[in-house]
């Protein structure tokens, strides 16, 4: 199993990279005297590169499902790709919001399209990342004998992350994740000790970021629970909403 769910998200993670790369491709073409005007007639492509994107990382879902839950001969339905895209249009349009009201504000337009150009890949890589993870979590609505998820998690992590891996949640518990956040489910029958994540031991091995030198502290030296020293919740939002924050 353990195979099966590195494959999935070695599969996922690369078509997030790829997507990204096409989409960042589009956006060094904008030219800078004509942000909005120029990001207008690339959008198209654009829109059509990230729909293909989560189109696919949908699909991913049903093989990746079978695989882990051993269900192969099982009759269930397929998980509605279709219903997994999100309205994208105008999330992909914000980074030239951005870009120009940088420039607004004094930034030089080439700054300020890079900057925003950062912002257009995170919006890629989450928005096809989430996709990938309501695919699953549809999925696994439709499967019955699939009792819940571990959050799926790849060291070295982010403190937030760290805390809420390895925990069983139930079938239909909301998924919390960040911009970029790579973590995801990793269905189960019926709960299993053995995928627990120890975050003490990964803090202690330098595994997570993020933390203050006085939170690592308290938390390795001193014993302090790492759910008490790491609020979570900041930054993290339910999957669903396909607006990005950072």
């Amino acid at each position: 199993m353990e195979a099966d769910v590195e494959a999935y998200y070695d599969d996922s993670s690369a078509l997030s990279r790829q997507a990204a790369a096409v989409l960042s491709g589009l956006w060094r073409s904008v030219d800078p005297g004509d942000i909005s005007g120029s990001w207008r007639v690339l959008l198209p492509d654009a829109v059509a590169a990230m729909v293909a994107a989560q189109t696919v990382a949908a699909e991913f879902a049903d093989p990746y499902l079978t695989q882990v839950l051993d269900d192969a001969d099982t009759v269930h339905p397929m998980v509605d790709v279709g219903g997994m895209v999100g309205p994208i249009e105008q999330l992909l349009y914000r980074p030239a919001i951005e870009a120009k009201t940088a420039v607004g504000q004094g930034m030089s337009a080439n700054l300020a399209l890079r900057n925003a150009g950062v912002k257009l890949a995170t919006i890629v890589h989450t928005g096809t990342a989430d996709t990938a993870r309501l695919a699953v979590a549809s999925g696994m609505t439709a499967r019955r004998h699939a009792s819940g998820y571990y959050r799926f998690l790849r060291a070295p992590s982010c403190s937030r992350c760290a805390i809420l891996a390895g925990r069983f949640y139930r079938w239909n518990a909301g998924f919390r994740r960040h911009p970029r956040c790579d973590c995801g489910h990793r269905p189960v029958r019926e709960a299993d000790s053995s995928l627990a994540f120890d975050a003490r031991k990964a803090i202690e091995a330098g595994q997570v970021h993020g933390l203050s030198k006085a939170d690592t502290k308290a938390i390795v030296e001193f014993g302090a629970n790492p759910a008490q020293v790491v609020n979570a919740r900041a930054g993290m939002y339910d999957v669903g909403q396909f607006t990005v924050t950072t």
